[in-house]
């Protein structure tokens, strides 16, 4: 272990001199850190490996973090003065220029040098090698917010790919010579957005990068999650009523997957929006999966998905609506991007091979939010394919149409409530949706029955009641610790509730 941290060490060390190792030393080093992660061998030294890196990594993002947080107020700052649009900007829209002058200004070439500095000085630290990955970069940078051990084989895979011969002497100084601010620019931005900015930023630097950066629906859920709820719903018009009209339409394509007809329909300013219509009826004895389909999969059962999601203030569902293109009636649901299905974050040997309903485990198990969600819809097919993960860990809930199978009992055990226990926010809107079981009516009325929606109401009253004895008995922060958890990660906890 010893030899292998030195030469790790000296690797790093003088690669961004010169060249310092032969291919076949490289790949040596590799598979010898790779037979660790192997099933066959103990998984002690594995872990141990993942434990020594995790806080060089955490360390590494906190600087990433700062220095990403400081260039994005430098950035806002450059956009308004006063409150208002740069009166320069309004006119030319010419964004790029005001990212170019921001970028040199010396306190965000000083942060950015250290940032740099320190993260060549702490590839010299043990698994150096690994931390150069293009997967371990990314970890740092924010994406996956979580280490795991499968990480290190997807590292190692993403490294013996570029590790060849006639690349070898440079790769790792271009690596970083290249870097720049490429992976953090923002693309010009149209009036459209600009017109969102002014009204819905909020103050709130994180939505007004997720506006330029064109995330309308991580838009939407940080200021709803933050309880800006008019400005959440003002953009929320916007992205329903104007970019997404059904004569705004540029493009529709196949896009696969499932037993209903589903297509990928393709807006202006790069929107997309996924688009599912009525499953065709066929022969149950040609095919059983098909008709039983065809007979309990329901469209508008996405749409009602959406809206008790956005009832609960859960914001896991992506805007979802009725719309009327070139296959009929259906839903069209926003597609969010950039997202990962959740078997990809799975730990497991082979995620692409494995059942979509193998256990869910790390980065990939649901939390309470979700479950006691799928619980009040009554949803029957929440597989591993059946939600997204974004980078920094905010939750996509996909493909509902198989919700609402209620059953006589709607109570669960106490020892399965346990694992539906939500964060507080969304305790916050149980509250709210007992107490006016009339909007609930509202809400779903048209796309779920009346005995549907009365479950629902049931379902939510007995949630919250359950939750309140919780709280009388254990105290509010013991009851949410577990639920706040991704709240907090993503700075959207609210210590002023309850």
């Amino acid at each position: 272990m010893y030899r292998l941290i030195v030469w790790l060490s000296l690797y790093i060390g003088t690669t961004q001199i010169g060249y310092a190792a032969s291919v076949e030393e490289v790949y040596a080093h590799l598979n010898r850190i790779e037979s660790k992660f192997n099933p066959k061998e103990k998984t002690a030294s594995a872990q141990k490996l993942v434990d020594t890196f995790k806080p060089i990594v955490n360390s590494l993002r906190e600087k990433f973090s700062a220095f990403k947080t400081e260039y994005r107020k430098k950035m806002v700052e450059g956009l308004f003065v006063d409150g208002n649009l740069h009166p320069g900007l309004k006119s030319s829209l010419d964004f790029n220029r005001l990212i170019q002058r921001v970028c040199r200004e010396p306190i965000i070439v000083d942060l950015f040098s250290a940032y740099q500095t320190a993260y060549l000085n702490q590839a010299g630290i043990f698994p150096g090698l690994v931390l150069v990955s293009k997967k371990m970069k990314g970890i740092v940078e924010g994406n996956l917010f979580e280490i795991e051990r499968d990480d290190f084989l997807l590292a190692i895979e993403d490294l013996k790919k570029k590790i060849q011969p006639s690349s070898m002497k440079n790769w790792i100084q271009v690596e970083w010579k290249e870097r720049g601010f490429h992976e953090i620019h923002t693309p010009e931005i149209n009036e459209d957005q600009f017109k969102l900015i002014q009204r819905f930023h909020s103050n709130d630097l994180t939505t007004v990068q997720f506006l330029i950066d064109g995330f309308y629906m991580k838009a939407i859920w940080r200021l709803r999650n933050l309880g800006f709820m008019k400005e959440a719903e003002g953009v929320e018009t916007w992205l329903n009523q104007i970019a997404t009209r059904d004569d705004k339409v540029e493009k529709i394509g196949s896009l696969g997957g499932g037993t209903t007809i589903t297509k990928l329909v393709q807006y202006p300013f790069e929107i997309k929006g996924v688009y599912k219509t009525p499953p065709k009826s066929s022969d149950p004895y040609q095919g059983f999966v098909e008709w039983w389909s065809s007979k309990v999969s329901k469209f508008e059962h996405e749409i009602a998905a959406y809206r008790v999601d956005r009832l609960l203030n859960l914001n896991y569902v992506p805007l979802t609506k009725k719309v009327k293109l070139e296959n009929g009636v259906g839903s069209l649901q926003y597609f969010v991007e950039p997202a990962t299905q959740a078997r990809f974050m799975n730990q497991a040997k082979n995620p692409k091979s494995s059942s979509r309903w193998v256990k869910h485990r790390g980065r990939a198990l649901e939390d309470g939010n979700i479950r006691l969600f799928d619980w009040i819809i009554s949803n029957a097919d929440r597989n591993i394919d059946n939600y997204l993960i974004q980078d920094d860990g905010q939750v996509v809930l996909i493909d509902h149409a198989f919700s609402f199978f209620y059953k006589t009992k709607y109570a669960p055990t106490s020892f399965a409530f346990e694992h539906m226990i939500p964060s507080r926010r969304v305790f916050e809107a149980l509250s709210f949706c007992d107490s006016n079981p009339t909007i609930v009516e509202q809400e779903l009325k048209g796309y779920v029955t009346s005995r549907d929606i009365g479950v629902v109401k049931q379902r939510i009253h007995y949630a919250y009641t359950t939750l309140q004895h919780l709280i009388k008995k254990r105290g509010a922060d013991t009851v949410f610790e577990k639920a706040d958890a991704l709240d907090k990660r993503l700075g959207i906890y609210r210590p002023d509730l309850l």
